[in-house]
């Protein structure tokens, strides 16, 4: 593919939901939420697991290990496990505060590895930091 278009407008931003065709793909085997990716160069691989930052807002109580949420990554809405928690970080500088916490609570932030329920595929912003609004 050497350029994408919405209605003849040249796509200029990542988060750009649009239609193509691929040849020699039927329409019907294609869904929502799908990952298109060229399976010769740097193909999308699904993550079984994968640690992200985050910072607990409106939370009534603590988070620990086995706590289940839904991760909302561009189109992509499943459910996450938080397998566990690797560290408990100052939300302002990103120092370390404690390895391995028992919990995390509102306000806290930290470094969590995650492990999805269904398939789904993520990269890291240093490896692809133009997909980032």
């Amino acid at each position: 593919m050497y350029s994408l278009n919405i209605c003849y407008n040249k796509v200029k931003h990542p988060d750009d939901n649009v239609g193509f065709n691929v040849k020699n793909v039927a329409v019907k085997d294609l869904k929502r939420r799908y990952v298109v990716s060229d399976s010769k160069n740097d193909p999308a691989r699904e993550a079984a697991n994968f640690t992200t930052q985050v910072i607990i807002i409106n939370h009534p109580s603590q988070i620990g290990n086995s706590y289940v949420t839904v991760l909302d990554c561009y189109t992509s809405h499943n459910a996450v496990q938080f397998a566990e928690l690797v560290t408990k970080i100052d939300r302002r500088s990103g120092k370390e505060l404690e390895k391995v916490p028992k919990f995390l609570k509102n306000g806290d932030a930290g470094f969590v590895m995650m492990v999805p329920t269904k398939p789904i595929v993520v990269e890291t912003f240093f490896e692809y930091p133009h997909l980032v609004l």
